[in-house]
């Protein structure tokens, strides 16, 4: 009965029309101006405003889980330090957050040699 289900659904989803949506909201358009983050502290409790952060073109800002306990995330943000120079030849700062404290992000980076800032969220703001 199960099978029978899964098929049926299965081919609804594809008989069912794809129709674009331009009333959801998929955030800001192409080239727009970040809005403010205000000052979330970096690795070392020191609050970092955007200003800050930016190298001469702009910023990469990605949001993670956890460098504490996320094997996923610890390794997105390892092999991202492998391109944060080419990254900043262009002009470009990669900068991290998460909901992580300071003291944890201290010592993710101080263990696996990170490159380029990682900001504190705890409350997920941002």
């Amino acid at each position: 009965m199960r099978q029978v289900i899964a098929i049926f659904v299965l081919i609804l989803g594809f008989l069912s029309p794809v129709v674009a949506r331009p009333d959801l909201d998929l955030g800001p358009p192409k080239n727009a101006k970040a809005p403010p983050i205000g000052a979330p502290l970096d690795q070392t409790g020191t609050p970092r405003s955007m200003e800050s952060l930016m190298g001469k073109k702009g910023m990469v800002f990605f949001f993670f889980r956890s460098a504490a306990w996320c094997p996923y995330c610890q390794l997105q943000l390892m092999e991202l330090d492998k391109g944060v120079s080419d990254i900043e030849k262009r002009g470009y700062k990669l900068v991290g957050i998460s909901y992580d404290q300071p003291g944890v992000q201290a010592g993710f980076i101080a263990e696996h040699g990170i490159k380029y800032t990682l900001l504190s969220d705890p409350k997920s703001e941002v």
